[in-house]
């Protein structure tokens, strides 16, 4: 196996984390557009409709319920693309937690084959559990340095 096909695992959780950030930005955004409709909506009920006598009162010739109307109505179409964003973004979280779950058992079954319990630590750390080499190093409470801990796994994945 080779180091890119290790790390699969790490950039699955890694795009999973940035999607799951997307979609919480999205849902709040949602939910401030959804509270803003409600209120342009509200404000309807009170706006007097405008004078219709013919005489002309002004250069703006739109009126104050026109103009809540086309914002409702942008609004509204805002709100159906970004209710589509978040069905894909929820669709495509779905996918890459599969892809996840079925690359950490294809890792432990690789991990469970490797022969050294020491490289199957380094493995397990690294690969599964995504930790940086200066962790792997802190975790398994030897006196080797990160570098020679990597240099090692390195070693094992030319070998094997």
């Amino acid at each position: 196996m080779t180091v890119k096909e290790l790390s699969k695992l790490f950039w699955l959780n890694r795009e999973i984390e940035w999607s799951q950030r997307e979609l919480t930005k999205l849902e709040s955004e949602l939910e401030r557009d959804t509270a803003r409709l409600k209120v342009l909506r509200a404000s309807l009920d009170g706006m007097a409709s405008p004078k219709l006598d013919g005489m002309p009162h002004g250069s703006d010739v739109s009126s104050p319920v026109e103009n809540t109307v086309e914002q409702i109505m942008k609004l509204e179409e805002a709100l159906r693309k970004k209710h589509d964003e978040l069905v894909n973004l929820t669709a495509r979280i779905s996918t890459r937690q599969t892809l996840a779950i079925l690359e950490r058992d294809k890792l432990e079954r690789y991990i469970a084959e490797v022969d050294d319990p020491y490289m199957r630590d380094i493995f397990r750390l690294r690969f599964v559990n995504g930790l940086p080499w200066i962790q792997v190093a802190a975790s398994l409470g030897r006196a080797d340095t990160w570098k020679s801990i990597k240099d090692n796994c390195y070693r094992y994945l030319k070998k094997h």
